[in-house]
């Protein structure tokens, strides 16, 4: 079993790094991973596998938004005028308090506050009006995979 505190036991787990929830217990014995990235973002992916139980498309909707990056830094400027902001692409206008809070940079927190929102909006069926990057997702077909652990 896995724990988001990183303390485990077996069978086989996930190295999960950084400040996640330690309230949350998830068993997990697979966990998506992006081919050829680096470590740092390889954490990110995985803990955002973790949480949604292996959700693809929340995966690789954090991918492209972030544009492949996974930084809580990046930012694009909207046509409205407006900026969408992080990993998951927080709009400036809607997120203000959230972009302007503590918690806003730890990447761990901006993945569990997407999720929160992704997994709403996944219920609601307004998934692509919400997440511009989940139309697009198809585009990443192929650079990612589920391992066994």
């Amino acid at each position: 079993m896995c724990f988001l505190n990183g303390k485990t036991d077996k069978p086989k787990t996930v190295e999960i790094a950084g400040k996640p929830d330690s309230s949350v217990q998830i068993k997990q014995t697979q966990v998506i991973q992006k081919k050829n990235i680096g470590e740092n973002v390889q954490k990110l992916i995985r803990y955002a596998s973790t949480i949604s139980n292996n959700n693809f498309g929340f995966v690789q909707t954090l991918d492209k938004e972030s544009a492949g990056t996974w930084s809580i830094s990046v930012k694009n400027k909207n046509k409205n005028g407006t900026t969408d902001i992080g990993i998951c692409q927080f709009n400036s206008a809607y997120h203000s308090a959230y972009i302007k809070s503590p918690e806003f940079k730890d990447p761990y927190n901006q993945i569990r506050t997407c999720w929160a929102m992704y997994s709403d909006y996944e219920k609601r069926g307004i998934l692509d009006n919400r997440f511009y990057a989940h139309r697009a997702i198809w585009q990443n077909k192929g650079l990612f995979e589920l391992i066994n652990l």
